[in-house]
């Protein structure tokens, strides 16, 4: 019987990532990476359009490489791209990823 994987507490992982409202470092690791950036895309109204200038000015404050956050965003389905703006993604603030959610991307 295989042993169910170690549990994922967001707070403690924001807690490490974020000091300040800024992010200390981008994760490495893709789920803490996404745990970060679940806590990130509530800055945004979802389904709201965003220029790439609009998202810039809202991640800069909390780290400098705003094109990496963007894409990791995109890339995980948090935003999506599209002629020149970016749509937010259907998640709403308070809506929380569980430890099975985040292992199963």
């Amino acid at each position: 019987m295989a042993e169910d994987p170690p549990e994922v507490v967001p707070d403690v992982i924001l807690g490490h990532f974020l000091k300040d409202g800024r992010l200390k470092v981008i994760p490495a690791k893709a789920a803490k990476r996404r745990i970060v950036l679940d806590h990130l895309v509530q800055m945004f109204e979802p389904g709201h359009r965003y220029s790439e200038a609009e998202v810039n000015n809202l991640l800069a404050p909390v780290h400098p490489d705003v094109a990496a956050l963007r894409r990791y965003l995109i890339d995980e389905g948090l935003m999506e791209r599209g002629r020149r703006l970016l749509l937010a993604g259907g998640r709403h603030p308070g809506d929380r990823l569980t430890s099975r959610t985040l292992l199963q991307k």
